[in-house]
């Protein structure tokens, strides 16, 4: 933690040297806006951070293998969480809901996803940065997240950060089915 500060230190004194008064825009991402440095969002982060470094060890060593992987996946998902709304609840889905995401793009696979699919390379040039830059399944997901009716940003932000955060619950039970389970079996 204290060499991340540092750095993030370094970075700001850095950053602020090469824009003076605060404005670094060099006309490409992600250097575009003002540099800003809030640290009261930040505190429930921080905080979370220090409790899940002190704590979950001891805890994780405690807990049934069984109830790991669901642990790994709900603090993980509760870590993106905090990180996300750190700038206020609003910022959630901002990311996602921007025109140049994925979500700008489902007007366009209208009603036929595989007739979208079929002409994904051919209208690739039209389509945002982000979309050109990825395969077309991630627009395909979102259509039909909306087809179920969780439409807009806040439900894909929700399943981006729920399929994200099963990551480290699926390494636990990879390692698990090999036998190789971080701490032994409780004895009866």
């Amino acid at each position: 933690m204290a060499v991340w500060a540092l750095l993030l230190a370094i970075a700001l004194v850095w950053g602020h040297a090469l824009a003076p008064g605060g404005r670094l825009a060099v006309g490409a991402p992600p250097f575009q806006g003002y540099w800003r440095f809030q640290p009261l969002p930040l505190v429930g982060a921080a905080a979370y951070a220090a409790v899940a470094v002190a704590v979950l060890p001891g805890v994780a060593a405690r807990l049934p293998w069984r109830v790991l992987p669901v642990s790994a996946w709900l603090l993980t998902a509760a870590w993106a969480l905090v990180l996300a709304i750190a700038g206020g609840p609003s910022r959630l889905s901002r990311p996602i809901d921007r025109p140049h995401e994925y979500l700008a793009v489902l007007p366009r696979v209208g009603q036929d996803p595989l007739g979208w699919l079929r002409t994904f390379t051919e209208r690739l040039p039209t389509y945002p940065v982000h979309v050109k830059g990825h395969p077309p399944l991630m627009v395909l997901v979102f259509w039909g997240w909306a087809r179920l009716g969780l439409n807009g940003g806040g439900w894909a932000a929700a399943l981006v950060i729920a399929v994200g955060a099963s990551g480290g619950a699926a390494r636990l039970v990879q390692v698990g089915a090999h036998g190789q389970q971080p701490h032994p079996p409780q004895a009866q």
